[in-house]
């Protein structure tokens, strides 16, 4: 068999499994500087989202992502989604947090949570932010942290454990949804997204004992070793 012949089927099955080996990398941050990085709407009319080349977070000259829905199907709703590097295995990347800067450029707040699928088809199951974040109409950039663990997100439909999901994450999306759900909510507005950023948020430490709380702690103990040298010495004494 010639050479050619016997490489091509493994070089194809490499490049057609390459979306399954993708991970997030720890720190990666999306900034959209002239592209949209892979990041979709699956719209029909229009061309997805538009990627602003001035006007974000730090003003001029920073450019950012912008979604703008009708109301009317599947380009009227507030959601983006993204199939390439920000898939795969989170677990392994220490990816447990995501962050990111937000613009309401409508005229009514927006309830901004993050979607993890199972699978990219539509409908398919998957986790959602449990608490929306709250982006106030009010022109400005807000940011955002979302957390990846069993206490910030909730299943939507049948979706494997977490743990399993965020071994293999298919499609990770941000969208806007009043309730708990994968789809965003119809509704005519526009939102500015940027510095999309993977970390990892260390769990909150318990807290030091306080000097009052230690106080105590040392007098409740003379007490009982005072109490209990009493009582020693009165079953000593002779009758």
């Amino acid at each position: 068999m010639h050479l050619f012949s016997r490489l091509a089927l493994p070089i194809g099955l490499l490049f057609l499994s390459v979306d399954s080996w993708a991970n997030p990398i720890l720190g990666q941050i999306d900034t959209f500087s002239g592209s949209a990085l892979g990041w979709s709407t699956g719209a029909r009319g229009n061309a997805g989202p538009a990627v602003i080349s001035t006007g974000g977070p730090t003003g001029a000259g920073d450019s950012f992502l912008q979604l703008s829905s009708d109301a009317a199907g599947a380009d009227g709703r507030l959601t983006v989604f993204n199939r390439q590097q920000w898939i795969g295995n989170f677990l392994a990347a220490g990816v447990n947090a995501v962050e990111l800067d937000l613009k309401d450029f409508g005229s009514s707040p927006l309830s901004v949570r993050v979607g993890l699928k199972s699978a990219a088809a539509q409908g398919a199951p998957g986790y959602a932010s449990n608490t929306p974040f709250t982006l106030a109409a009010d022109g400005q950039w807000h940011h955002a942290v979302f957390l990846l663990d069993q206490a910030d997100l909730t299943a939507v439909g049948s979706a494997p454990a977490l743990g399993t999901l965020l071994g293999n994450v298919a499609e990770f999306r941000i969208l806007n949804a009043a309730t708990l759900r994968l789809n965003g909510d119809d509704l005519v507005g526009q939102l500015g997204i940027d510095n999309i950023k993977a970390d990892a948020v260390s769990p909150t430490a318990a807290p030091e004992p306080s000097a009052g709380l230690l106080w105590a702690l040392g007098a409740s103990l003379l007490l009982w070793v005072s109490g209990m040298r009493s009582r020693r010495r009165r079953l000593r004494k002779p009758l």
